[in-house]
């Protein structure tokens, strides 16, 4: 379900035989009409590519930020970036005031 604000990514795939582009549909046949000769594409390299603009945050496995439960308001704030009305900032903020959970806390076993 959609939520007002939310912003969406459009992407696109395709693949690679050789130095030719080929469509997505083209790659799932195994075949594609390559300067007008149709050739089998079974090397080719699927490919997957944004076309708007998204945002992402790596972390390690026991951070914080992996709780579920943190997935919608972080995603507002992600999306706000992209919108323009918040900021970096707010996210830093907002995970630095996060709870740690008891299985952060603990030493490495």
């Amino acid at each position: 379900m959609r939520r007002p604000g939310q912003v969406h990514f459009v992407d696109e795939e395709y693949a690679l035989w050789g130095s030719h582009r080929i469509s997505r549909q083209a790659y799932d046949d195994g075949g594609a009409i390559i300067d007008g000769v149709p050739r089998r594409i079974d090397s080719a390299v699927i490919r997957r590519r944004l076309l708007t603009p998204y945002n992402f945050i790596f972390v390690g496995n026991r951070h914080v930020i992996n709780d579920n439960a943190h997935d919608r308001p972080l995603g507002t704030l992600l999306d706000g970036i992209l919108l323009g009305t918040h900021s970096l900032k707010d996210v830093v903020t907002f995970v630095a005031n996060l709870p740690q959970p008891n299985r952060l806390l603990s030493d490495w076993d």
